[in-house]
């Protein structure tokens, strides 16, 4: 059992890798798109929108950035699946091992959907037509990386207590 929840720990964070990396690609090419447009604009109007976009597609790319930051270097300092020598003694080894990998994987669950979320209102925040559609965007963006923050901290406390056990 350990060894699958392990062998599906490694998958998504494969999937998770690939999917950040073709996001990537894509907003990488939408910001070259939007330099164009800049660089092309003939009047100062289509100028100033084509630099509010380049401007947002910035905030955009920066808010998935504190999320995959979060979810690539906070998460993997917190992990811990080597029990104590106590938990050893005890023969709780099995199952220490076995929480540790079901809250780190429920954990990389959550945070793949936050950061497909998070991807899509950044989109949404580049894009928005309006002023209150970026504001819903912008609230939406502020809430997943505050929901990264709380999936960050449910996978420590999970990590305490049952590292306590």
């Amino acid at each position: 059992m350990i060894e699958t929840l392990g062998e599906i720990c490694k998958i998504t964070n494969t999937i998770v890798t690939i999917f950040l990396a073709i996001c990537g690609l894509l907003v990488t090419l939408y910001a070259i798109y939007i330099g164009i447009q800049f660089a092309k604009a003939q009047d100062e109007t289509a100028r100033s929108n084509a630099k509010k976009q380049l401007i947002y597609a910035i905030i955009g790319v920066l808010s998935i950035s504190v999320i995959i930051a979060i979810s690539n270097g906070v998460m993997p300092l917190l992990r811990s699946d080597t029990p104590s020598e106590m938990d050893e003694l005890m023969g709780a080894k099995e199952t220490y091992v076995a929480l540790s990998y079901i809250i780190n994987l429920t954990c990389d669950l959550f945070l793949t959907a936050n950061i497909v979320f998070a991807i899509f209102t950044a989109w949404q925040f580049m894009k928005a037509s309006d002023e209150s559609k970026r504001q819903n965007a912008k609230k939406a963006l502020l809430y997943s990386i505050i929901g990264s923050v709380a999936i960050v901290m449910v996978n420590y406390i999970g990590q305490i207590v049952f590292g306590s056990l």
